[in-house]
């Protein structure tokens, strides 16, 4: 399964959240991803009572492509460490886009700077759909777990604690 890092973007910006934290950003990611390709949201599921069953079934879902994911869980710290790189550079490169969009008036938009704005929203979305394997988010997660000095095993087992609980 692949997750869209911008599904993922707070287990990425995660600092000192406990393991249990760490599992809910992460499985959180993984039913938003599921969702969004359901086309459907949280919020949209609480409203609508006809989108419910909908909602429960993708929940299911999550639950059970992360106990799978756990099982054959591969660490490689360097990995996760550059993919965090990664985003954060991109995470910064976002915010002056959208500075840079968000100062390109209306007129000038229409007259002068389209191309360029163009580029900007080009960029913009690249950036949105970006996608990582569930194994390399659970290396982010588990980069971000070690951190306290956790363990694999520790890890995986909490995982595991937290889908039962579920």
């Amino acid at each position: 399964m692949e997750v869209k890092i911008s599904n993922a973007s707070s287990l990425f910006k995660e600092n000192g959240h406990d393991l249990r934290g760490i599992c809910n950003l992460l499985f959180n990611a993984v039913l938003t991803e599921i969702c969004t390709e359901g086309h459907i949201s949280s919020v949209a599921a609480e409203v609508e009572e006809s989108l419910l069953p909908l909602y429960v079934e993708y929940y299911d879902e999550a639950k059970e492509k992360l106990a799978e994911a756990v099982l054959v869980f591969e660490c490689n710290q360097e990995k996760a460490e550059e993919l965090i790189s990664v985003f954060n550079k991109d995470y910064q490169e976002l915010k002056a886009i959208d500075k840079k969009i968000e100062e390109t008036g209306f007129w000038t938009l229409m007259f002068k700077d389209f191309k360029k704005f163009k580029t900007y929203y080009r960029r913009k979305r690249e950036i949105y759909v970006k996608e990582i394997s569930l194994n390399e988010l659970l290396n982010v997660a588990f980069f971000k777990f070690s951190k306290k000095n956790g363990t694999k095993q520790q890890f995986i087992d909490g995982i595991q604690r937290f889908l039962a609980g579920k």
